[in-house]
């Protein structure tokens, strides 16, 4: 999601230093953080001392993944944005919109740049759908997202993500191959709930990354959940590998305890974090 980051700033009227919620990234895809732009209140900050607002002299990115461009606002010359180009242009490419995007340093030429780049956008998509409706209707149905991580693109498909989902499941299958015929039921139901489990956690992951930015760019949030998580699931193997806390050899029943465990508990926190973020908060507005 867009990145709101601690800053420490410097108030251009009275000198006074203290620190400020600054956003250093905004996916204006979303009208609020588009809103916030163009009504002027993107990182727009008040002075505690002289009460005096003013904009703080920071670089701000926006970029629209669905549209496909991005537009730096950069006051003063920033050497990270550089950092931030070189990184661009190894991950997605030298010509992708990223590593492409102007840098402005007049705030009211910064924001005609993004209304300039919606409006031919728009108007080139308008024309597409009038002068080529057989090539924008394959390219519809083919929900490719250019910025989607290339390992990761086959996961755009739901067969796939199926055929994956059913890994768990084989593996309990050559681990209880002896114990199956006496212990049918159980053995099913558990290939089906591993198989369930981990087609939501597939199908999460390409929800995540069909938005997909530089971790970098992410939110301390996200960051947050997504090593919290993987600590969890590597953690419980790691504990119960140590500590048998099965008394022993594992049946059915222990292993499918151990992979919810392992999995249902990220899989619901994460999700709810995301749904929270995706459809109730957009972000703090100054």
């Amino acid at each position: 999601m867009s990145k709101l980051i601690d800053v420490a700033v410097k108030c251009s009227t009275c000198g006074y230093k203290f620190e400020a919620q600054l956003y250093r990234s905004l996916w204006i895809e979303h009208e609020k953080y588009r809103d916030l732009v163009l009504d002027d209140h993107a990182n727009l900050i008040t002075c505690p001392s002289c009460k005096t607002s003013h904009r703080a002299n920071f670089s701000l990115l926006c970029t629209n993944v669905k549209k496909q461009f991005a537009v730096w606002y950069e006051p003063t010359h920033d050497a990270q944005i550089d950092k931030d180009i070189a990184l661009y242009s190894a991950q997605f490419g030298k010509n992708s919109f990223y590593a492409t995007a102007p840098r402005i340093k007049n705030w009211n030429a910064f924001k005609e740049k993004l209304t300039e780049l919606e409006k031919n956008i728009k108007l080139a998509s308008q024309q597409n759908i009038y002068s080529k409706p057989n090539q924008s209707s394959t390219s519809n149905n083919s929900g490719s997202n250019k910025a989607y991580p290339k390992w990761l693109s086959h996961l755009q498909k739901v067969k796939p993500r199926f055929l994956y989902s059913t890994v768990p499941a084989t593996v309990l299958t050559i681990f209880a191959l002896n114990e199956i015929e006496r212990h049918f039921a159980e053995w099913f139901f558990s290939c089906m709930a591993l198989t369930a489990i981990t087609f939501i956690f597939l199908t999460i992951i390409h929800i995540i990354f069909n938005e997909y930015k530089p971790w970098h760019l992410r939110s301390k949030l996200f960051r947050i959940t997504c090593f919290l998580s993987t600590t969890w699931i590597i953690a419980t193997f790691i504990f119960v590998g140590l500590f048998s806390p099965y008394n022993g050899r594992m049946n059915d029943e222990d292993y499918l305890h151990m992979f919810a465990v392992a999995f249902i508990i990220p899989i619901f926190f994460s999700s709810a974090i995301y749904i929270y973020k995706r459809f109730i908060d957009f972000g703090k507005t100054p």
